[in-house]
């Protein structure tokens, strides 16, 4: 009988790699720059689902920026570098975050919170884009199915947008006015939009009641605040009713 062989010594290879407990991980990440926390979500999956988690980024925004910031927009088109917004601390003046265009045909038509509503191109294919995790929610083309009958008379049109987050959900609303170039400049059809954690394959504009008077929307003439969104009237109905 042969004789029994001693167990072999596991070497430092065969020894599973360290793991930090998550709290320390998130610690860790919470004290490192915005930029490098960015590029560490490519590490793997527990990584990005915690640098993607809305409560981590206003945790790291806290650390880091404890001063108000101010969100500075541009259009890429006009040669502004691609460059879409400037988030900038208001204390330093550093930039924080800079957002880039992915086609260079892009600007910024309204911002609420840390997203942005950005047109692709034209005013009517737009999407919205989150600063904290750079995930793109595409809004859908098209006009609501109650305004289908104005279909050829908006087939050239653009549109000014609002929208705000409804605490109750969760879910954003995106509000938006079309001006059809072939119209009275006061005669616009309203509609909105709901994103949720849906694909967005499925939302569809509804068509909206007019309000009582025209009016303006985009970053100049509206704001949202407890999403509920205030305006200003149309300034070419003010105009005319300061003539009559």
């Amino acid at each position: 009988m042969a004789p029994e062989e001693p167990p072999r010594r596991r070497s430092r290879r065969d020894a599973p790699p360290p793991v930090l407990p998550p709290d320390l991980v998130r610690e860790i990440l919470l004290r490192l720059p915005a930029a490098d926390a960015c590029r560490l979500r490519a590490v793997c999956r527990p990584w990005r689902a915690l640098l993607s988690d809305p409560l981590f980024a206003a945790a790291h925004a806290a650390r880091h920026h404890p001063g108000p910031l101010v969100a500075v927009g541009y259009d890429a088109s006009l040669g502004a570098g691609r460059v879409l917004r400037d988030v900038v601390d208001c204390l330093s003046g550093r930039v924080a975050k800079r957002v880039r265009s992915g086609t260079g045909r892009e600007r910024v038509m309204c911002a609420h919170r840390d997203h942005l509503c950005v047109a692709r191109g034209s005013s009517m294919s737009c999407h919205l884009l989150d600063l904290t995790t750079g995930a793109v929610r595409a809004l859908p083309d098209g006009l609501a199915a109650e305004h289908a009958r104005h279909r050829q008379a908006f087939s050239d049109c653009w549109a000014s947008t609002a929208f705000g987050l409804v605490p109750s959900n969760g879910h954003y609303k995106v509000l938006r006015a079309l001006h059809s170039f072939r119209y009275h400049p006061m005669e616009k059809l309203y509609e909105v939009v709901t994103i949720d954690g849906s694909s967005s394959s499925q939302a569809r504009w509804r068509g909206q009641r007019a309000p009582p008077y025209p009016v303006e929307l985009g970053d100049w003439y509206s704001v949202v605040v407890k999403h509920i969104v205030y305006f200003f009237l149309s300034d070419l109905f003010l105009a005319i009713n300061k003539a009559s």
